[in-house]
């Protein structure tokens, strides 16, 4: 289904077990990643599978638990893609629900960062930073505030005891080892240029800051100035990526550089591909295909072609994660024919003259049964008064003829922008037929 898939966009992953009232829903951690430097991202994929008869709701979002020896955390947490956005956020229909359902035998993942972005000096937590053996687990339940409060410390019992619905995954090996070589150079230097917790390095640096640029020009091959380097690109606008590729591509520069910005490139479409899918669909359609295909004919290419091997693993990531033209459309035709099944106002006919406007409103419920809504935020004229006459209780089938409303007002009086909000939706008289 492409409203999961779409959302489907980062990699390492984790295993909870639960059993709900319509199913078990597991969630496994998994990573192609276990041995890193530290301060840099931990990419992880979250999976969940139903093995139940029935669907179960997907979590909207989780923790990170983090354990070294004795010593144990709670880390930052993040939303999951598992929730819809409704298309009208402040007038959607009362029964929206934006909890996603997994049908049985169905399995959807997500991928993101444990330790955030590279260069992100909000989200990292110094716990990963020490070298060592960790046990990563994923933690979710039905009442996120509740864990949220446990960030920064508590044990899994704990967790446990507070939570009794708590999803815990099994654990995920990961080593943070010692930077060698120019990594630990570069590695020493960050260090002496952070304050606390918080890197002086942020994505929102230029190239004429001292961090980035000491990077740049004395440890360009390290992880770090690979990394900084990819973060520095997610401020930059498509115009500014693509003039920078084509400077790199006319300059002696390392090539991972390009790299890193044909792939930012990547990212821009593909997020305007997910914009567009979420609030435009299904009008825009075609510019949100065509944003989705942009953006796999990137990763398709440097998945295979880039010779820095971050590159590749990251465009591979993402080309897994990215809808195709079929995909954006298949979307849209599902949204179509939601919308054709909801409950809707439309303008039968209009009589204009220089002194007044009469509009006749009708409604259509699709359904098999009435509907009630009573005068509100759900049911409303514009401008007040909200109630002129409008049904509240609404039979199913087309009835043409619900209310007509006469507005004793010129043609230059704002009285005349009527409308009816039914339902979320609006109906405002424009090129609509005369009265007969």
């Amino acid at each position: 289904m492409f409203n999961q898939g779409m959302h489907v966009l980062l990699v390492v992953m984790l295993a909870l077990t639960v059993t709900a009232s319509e199913g078990t829903l597991e969630l496994r951690l998994e990573s192609d990643v276990h041995t890193k430097l530290p301060a840099l991202p931990i990419p992880v994929r979250i999976v969940a599978v139903n093995h139940g008869d029935s669907p179960v709701y997907l979590p909207g979002s989780v923790r990170f638990y983090a354990s070294r020896g004795d010593e144990q955390r709670i880390l930052n947490g993040a939303q999951t893609p598992w929730y819809k956005e409704p298309r009208d956020k402040e007038h959607h229909h009362p029964s929206w629900d934006p909890r996603i359902t997994l049908a049985p035998g169905k399995t959807v993942v997500f991928e993101l960062q444990v330790d955030g972005e590279c260069g992100d000096s909000i989200s990292r937590d110094p716990f990963l930073w020490i070298p060592g053996r960790y046990q990563l687990h994923v933690l979710s339940s039905t009442r996120p505030d509740l864990l949220r409060d446990f960030a920064g410390g508590g044990s899994l019992r704990e967790v446990v005891d507070a939570l009794p619905d708590v999803l815990i995954s099994k654990p995920l090996t990961i080593d943070i080892r010692e930077p060698t070589g120019v990594d630990a150079e570069a590695w020493a230097y960050l260090q002496g240029q952070r304050q606390g917790n918080h890197w002086l390095y942020d994505v929102t640096f230029g190239d004429d800051r001292p961090v980035l640029q000491t990077l740049r020009e004395r440890f360009p091959t390290s992880q770090y100035a690979l990394c900084v380097a990819a973060a520095r690109t997610e401020d930059l606008s498509l115009a500014q990526l693509e003039t920078l590729a084509a400077q790199l591509r006319a300059a002696p520069r390392p090539q991972y550089m390009l790299e890193w910005t044909e792939l930012a490139i990547g990212g821009v479409h593909r997020s305007k591909c997910s914009q567009f899918v979420l609030y435009s669909v299904p009008r825009n359609v075609a510019a949100a295909a065509d944003e989705c295909e942009m953006a796999y004919a990137i990763y398709q290419r440097l998945s295979s072609t880039a010779e820095n091997a971050l590159v590749r693993a990251k465009a591979a990531e993402n080309l897994a994660n990215t809808p195709r033209r079929k995909e954006v459309y298949d979307y849209a035709a599902e949204i179509e024919a939601m919308l054709g099944r909801q409950l809707r106002p439309f303008v039968t006919c209009v009589t204009d003259t220089i002194s007044a406007l009469t509009v006749t409103f009708g409604y259509e419920n699709p359904g098999d049964s009435e509907r009630a809504l009573p005068i509100g935020s759900s049911n409303r004229f514009a401008p007040a008064p909200e109630s002129r006459g409008q049904p509240v209780t609404f039979l199913p089938g087309r009835h043409p003829s619900a209310v007509t409303i006469r507005v004793a007002a010129k043609r230059d009086d704002p009285a005349r922008a009527i409308s009816w909000s039914l339902n979320g939706m609006t109906a405002t008289p424009k090129n609509d037929p005369k009265c007969k």
